[in-house]
């Protein structure tokens, strides 16, 4: 076991207890309540790092009656035609 741990406490909500206490029973069975809480934080920090990469954009399709083209527009978050 790493020795470079650093202990703090926490307090959760009755429904968040609930919520661990299911991911226990169910997922975290074989390790510590310790081990399972460390690895939530760290998927919960990845997530963050994940979230802040994702782009978003702006997809808009035109079609013209008397033609049956659909054209594709790309645009970037700030309006930015691709």
């Amino acid at each position: 076991m790493a020795t470079d741990l650093k202990r703090f406490t926490i307090s959760v909500t009755p429904s968040m207890e609930a919520e661990l206490d299911l991911a226990k029973k169910e997922r975290y069975y074989r390790g510590t309540q310790n081990d399972m809480i460390r690895d939530l934080i760290n998927r919960g920090l990845a997530s963050l790092k994940d979230e802040s990469k994702t782009v978003s954009g702006q997809l808009v399709q035109t079609y013209t009656k008397s033609s049956s083209n659909i054209q594709w527009e790309h645009f970037s978050e700030k309006g930015v035609k691709y």
